[in-house]
């Protein structure tokens, strides 16, 4: 019960996170082999002192020393150095999230961003991507038609971009999101398409989205 109340309230936008750490620290006392506990201390501490790490890596680190094979808690490890911008360590921790649990679709996912952004990797994020759409075929396929059409994107591969980004375009219809919408602008302008880019700019406009200003 005090795990459950600690994670409502690091969950929650308006929780009370000193509350948290307090029913948190209560529980992993009575519980002290409980690695999702554990885990959800971290949370809370990272999420109650923003930018200092030490206390939630310590919950973190606790809980994949109760349980070797609980994957998030290295994906939790990860942010933290990433806030640190000690890459090695993200990488190092990301790819043990994997090791230890072949099936963790959150681990390829924060993978495929790692090599796209950090490395610019493109060969290595696809790799990752394939993963990640491996790891959860039950989703929703623009999800990951959406992000494949990023890596297009990112290639100078234009002509993919479009076709991927249309197709999700296509499919979500009426609620397709902005997001959608600047990728698909930004690629038809890659592919010197300007008159379809100012369309998808006139639809943007609304949200006070304007794609060529900086």
């Amino acid at each position: 019960v005090l795990n459950a109340i600690g994670r409502a309230n690091v969950d929650a936008r308006e929780g009370n996170l000193e509350y948290a750490v307090q029913v948190l620290e209560k529980a992993i006392q009575r519980d002290p082999k409980n690695a999702d506990i554990a885990l959800n201390l971290g949370n809370a501490y990272r999420k109650r002192d923003v930018g200092v790490g030490g206390k939630a890596y310590e919950n973190y680190k606790l809980a994949t020393q109760i349980n070797p094979r609980f994957a998030y808690p290295y994906v939790r490890i990860a942010k933290i150095y990433e806030t640190q911008k000690q890459w090695d360590l993200v990488l190092e921790n990301l790819n043990k999230a994997v090791e230890v649990d072949p099936s963790f679709s959150l681990g390829y996912y924060e993978l495929f961003f790692y090599y796209f952004f950090v490395k610019q990797d493109y060969a290595m994020a696809e790799q990752m991507l394939q993963k990640y759409v491996g790891s959860r075929p039950n989703e929703a396929q623009w999800e990951h038609d959406y992000l494949s059409a990023q890596l297009c994107w990112a290639r100078k591969d234009y002509n993919c971009a479009v076709t991927k980004a249309e197709n999700v375009k296509t499919n979500l219809g009426a609620n397709v999101k902005p997001r959608i919408l600047k990728l698909l602008a930004y690629s038809y302008l890659g592919k010197g398409d300007f008159a379809t880019a100012l369309k998808l700019q006139d639809k943007l406009a609304p949200l006070h989205i304007n794609l060529f200003v900086e």
